[in-house]
């Protein structure tokens, strides 16, 4: 494990709050009031245009509007020079009642707007999106106004929102994503225990097993204690991200889901370094908002330290696990069904007494926290779609995935499923998915009558391809209801080039 130098780092990040004369020239809307209420859009949209025109180092642009026609903006935050940054990607506000990393990245913007963290621009440049869900903000609501939820429309994009959003990232290429939530830990049935999740933020890093192993590692050996290091010593509590319960005698506790269909997993699926943050919300949409705001900002900056500090090494990492990706040869095991299954260790998870007000430190045997393919397919060659499959040839567009037209290859050979049942299964996180049984037909060649495009899966888009395609996917795409037709019909229309 690397030695970290979070000290250095962190005295850094906490030195460099102002400009020479001590004074800070812009502060953000929340600050303005007080912290006695959400910032609107329309705040919002007035604060970045003052940013934009007092920084040379900062660019809002609008990256797009909502179906709902609210602007969704992007600010991006670099200084010019020729050598390449690698880039850190920050969404926030996918959920519209989860404000307070909204909050923390106006913060964060106003930080670089005064010069607190100008030595960062040397070595990386940043991408935030400090809003994605505005409708949800000002109406208080998760979802948007067309009722979607956004962290589980990744991988259909449905919502013009995630279009946007997927359309930055595959313009950028970012290294690092980290996508800001919050959750609620007030729930009756956690209150009926007596305890309660009381962190003040927690991080989530890759959780699908198909991700690179090297990004495991860095999550786990480094960023993981980095940040709680840095989290802790600024006076905030810090755990990593863990769902389940441990109330009832089926519970047991996990971390976040391998679904793709997810900001995190999106990205990570092809090989940037996924994370999440997980801040506390409170019990009203302005309770405690400045403790909010400020752990998820020191959450914000401990990350950007650190990637700051780790940019080439961290750089590195990430462009070799693409590479392989795109490398990965036919024939290659990819996962396709999931489970968290029980570790080897005992978790000590420390709860909240709401009698006491004090922590009180749970030993949980039932802690699922390996996660581990269940089923494999062998990645194909490529995969070919009927070219009068509107839908098909739309998805494959919104997420930027390479095709060509098929040219038939005289040593092919073609596999495509025959569908003998479908019913419903459901997995270990809860959820039900459609159970396809299938047998496999080889054939030498393709329908004579039958025009297909061909989409190879080297590409970063190629576990991805594999999760969306397979019939037997826990993932797959004819889960949502836009897609069933893929298997109203006995031959399963998409066929596999091995």
């Amino acid at each position: 494990m690397k030695t970290l130098l979070f000290p250095i780092i962190a005295a850094t990040f906490l030195f460099w709050g102002c400009d020479k004369t001590g004074k800070q020239s812009i502060t953000y809307p929340i600050q303005q009031n007080n912290f006695s209420k959400v910032t609107t859009h329309k705040a919002l949209m007035t604060f970045l245009q003052k940013v934009d025109t007092a920084s040379d180092y900062i660019t809002v642009k609008n990256a797009g509007h909502t179906s709902s026609a609210m602007a969704i903006p992007l600010v991006k935050i670099q200084k010019q020079t020729k050598q390449y940054k690698p880039t850190v990607f920050i969404i926030a506000q996918q959920h519209g009642n989860e404000p307070s990393g909204k909050e923390a990245a106006l913060a964060l913007i106003a930080g670089f707007a005064n010069k607190k963290y100008m030595a960062v621009l040397d070595s990386i440049n940043l991408l935030i999106m400090p809003q994605v869900n505005p409708w949800g903000n000002d109406h208080d609501e998760r979802r948007t106004a067309g009722d979607f939820d956004l962290n589980r429309d990744h991988l259909v994009l449905a919502t013009e929102a995630n279009r946007i959003v997927h359309r930055v990232f595959h313009d950028y290429k970012p290294e690092i994503t980290i996508d800001v939530h919050e959750y609620y830990p007030y729930r009756s049935s956690w209150e009926e225990f007596g305890y309660i999740k009381n962190f003040d933020v927690q991080l989530g890093g890759p959780t699908n097993p198909n991700i690179n192993h090297s990004l495991f590692d860095l999550f786990y050996d480094e960023v993981l204690p980095y940040a709680k290091n840095a989290v802790e010593d600024a006076g905030y509590s810090f755990f990593e991200y863990t769902l389940g319960q441990i109330h009832s005698e089926g519970g047991r506790l996990r971390h976040s889901t391998t679904h793709i269909d997810d900001g995190r997993q999106s990205f990570g699926i092809m090989h940037s370094f996924p994370m999440i943050i997980e801040g506390k919300n409170g019990k009203t949409t302005n309770h405690n908002l400045e403790r909010r705001t400020k752990s998820q900002l020191v959450l914000l900056e401990s990350l950007i330290a650190w990637f700051y500090q780790n940019a080439t090494r961290a750089s590195n990492i990430v462009t070799k696990a693409k590479r392989e990706l795109k490398n990965a040869k036919p024939g290659e095991k990819v996962g396709i069904r999931f489970a968290h299954i029980k570790g080897k260790q005992k978790l000590a998870y420390p709860l909240r007494s709401i009698k006491t007000d004090k922590d009180t430190i749970f030993m949980v045997k039932k802690y699922h926290s390996v996660r581990k393919s269940t089923e494999t397919v062998d990645q194909p060659k490529a995969y070919l779609i009927p070219k009068d499959d509107f839908k098909l040839n739309a998805w494959l567009q919104k997420h930027h995935i390479e095709y060509e037209n098929y040219e038939p290859g005289e040593t092919e050979k073609i596999t495509q499923y025959t569908i003998q049942k479908v019913d419903t299964a459901t997995c270990n996180e809860g959820w039900d998915f459609l159970n396809v049984k299938v047998n496999t037909d080889m054939k030498t060649s393709v329908p004579a009558d039958k025009a297909y495009i061909e989409v190879p899966t080297t590409q970063l888009a190629a576990n991805k391809l594999v999760l969306a395609l397979e019939p037997r996917s826990m993932l797959a795409l004819l889960n949502d209801t836009s897609f069933h037709y893929l298997i109203e019909q006995k031959q399963y229309k998409i066929l596999r080039v091995e």
